[in-house]
């Protein structure tokens, strides 16, 4: 058995919960409370797109982001630079990129977004750059799930769309910045579309994962709230439930 694969380990006829390497955790049960029920998918165009979207509550500390997430039935209209995965271009601490002091624009802000073909924009204020990494293939059949992740280093950006693989070299390094890191957002929910991007998702979400550099700080998975009826996600890092959507107040 491969631990980290494991979904169930039992000792004896009694389920493990938590396993370590000496101080170190090395597995935890994937369990999500009996108050919650696991959905296969969370349709996001079931919702306003002034209020799709919500806050992951992390920021960056290694200058480097990474996710992975599974999404189907892609919704047409996203235009040229299509609908937000992850963003932060409009999220605290500092929405307004003309911020002071000026050490800030020797930082990141960052989107993906999809709308058949799949972009990474990374903003460098080092050299005032607009980096974007651009998929050469379309993704947007309607029912199709795909299975992305994209990586953002200092130097490098790299996605990979089911086998599909790109990447994209800087000429300067810079880090992600520590600002809130939104979900089918790009942070201020007032905004709808901020730098001709669409700051909302129009698809149905399956899974996604939210890396600091290589650590896993954030795991989410639809569920539905049996108390009320309420769909969401269910973190497995912070064991905390996400609305699909943060009212505007």
């Amino acid at each position: 058995m491969i631990l980290n694969a494991a979904d169930n380990i039992m000792l004896g006829d009694t389920e493990v919960q938590k396993v370590y390497c000496g101080d170190e955790l090395v597995w935890e049960r994937r369990k999500i409370p009996p108050q919650y029920t696991a959905l296969t998918e969370l349709d996001l165009s079931a919702y306003s797109t002034n209020e799709i979207g919500f806050n992951s509550g992390y920021r960056p500390t290694s200058g480097i982001l990474a996710y992975d997430v599974v999404l189907s039935r892609i919704r047409g209209g996203g235009g040229e630079k299509g609908y937000c995965i992850l963003g932060n271009l409009k999220a605290d601490p500092f929405k307004d990129t003309e911020i002071s002091p000026h050490v800030y624009y020797y930082r990141w802000w960052f989107m993906a977004s999809y709308a058949g073909q799949i972009r990474q924009r990374v903003k460098n204020f080092t050299n005032g750059a607009l980096n974007v990494l651009q998929t050469s293939t379309s993704y947007a059949d309607y029912n199709v799930t795909h299975h992305i992740s994209g990586r953002m280093e200092p130097l490098l950006q790299t996605l990979r769309v089911d086998e599909d693989e790109y990447s994209l070299a800087f000429e300067k390094p810079a880090s992600i910045t520590q600002r809130d890191v939104w979900c089918f957002r790009n942070g201020d929910l007032n905004n709808i579309s901020e730098s001709g991007d669409f700051a909302y998702g129009l698809f149905s979400v399956q899974s996604l994962k939210i890396y600091d550099d290589t650590t896993l700080v954030r795991d989410f998975v639809p569920v539905n709230r049996t108390s009320d009826n309420i769909d969401g996600f269910w973190d497995f890092c912070t064991k905390q439930f996400y609305l699909p959507y943060t009212p505007i107040t």
